[in-house]
């Protein structure tokens, strides 16, 4: 019996690199925010700036006036520490915000592995239109006491700052800036000036 001949064939294989995606641009947002003295709070819903989501039908991070406390609500998933207890949202109390100009931006990288990076301080040189309208706000009719927007513009304080990385952020969003509340207990003005926006 004759052998039989074996032939061996190798085989090469190439390992394919997926093509990834081009990284998303973050959208930059700044803006400043006069908010009128001595303004009541709510007990829920009162929100001074929210991340909208039109995807998700609501608010995904919002600045709200609760209690007597500036507010950070948060529809992420929340922070833990090394022991795996929530961390609590920030807030401070309201005093630190009345009759002040305080200066907000807000980073968002929108989408899934997304992230928000969003701070409040006080302002440092707003616009002459920013203070025109602080200071006609503090002078009035309605029982407020007055501003002193050029102080508080000079101190660039942090007041509030929050910030989560690789968390579904949902997409179709928008920053808006406002006073927006469920349930109308009073008068309520505010300011919002030189906003600008970029994504790069």
């Amino acid at each position: 019996m004759r052998p039989s001949l074996l032939v061996h064939a190798r085989s090469s294989s190439t390992k394919l690199t997926p093509r990834l995606p081009p990284p998303r641009p973050p959208a930059r947002s700044k803006w400043n925010f006069h908010l009128a003295p001595a303004l009541p709070s709510a007990s829920k819903f009162f929100h001074m700036t929210q991340l909208f989501s039109r995807d998700q039908g609501g608010f995904v991070v919002a600045l709200g006036l609760v209690n007597g406390r500036i507010k950070v609500s948060s529809q992420l998933p929340p922070l833990v520490d090394a022991q795996g207890a929530e961390v609590p949202l920030p807030e401070v109390e309201v005093e630190r915000y009345w009759g002040r100009t305080t200066y907000h931006r807000m980073v968002v990288t929108w989408g899934p592995g997304g992230s928000v990076d969003c701070a409040s301080s006080f302002a440092f040189l707003p616009s002459p239109s920013v203070l025109l309208l602080a200071r006609r706000l503090a002078d009035s009719p309605l029982p407020l006491s007055r501003a002193d927007t050029v102080q508080d513009a000079s101190t660039h304080e942090l007041l509030l700052q929050y910030a989560r990385s690789g968390v579904d952020v949902p997409a179709g969003g928008s920053v808006k800036c406002g006073l927006y509340r469920a349930h109308v207990c009073s008068a309520a003005s505010a300011v919002v000036g030189d906003f600008q926006f970029s994504r790069r």
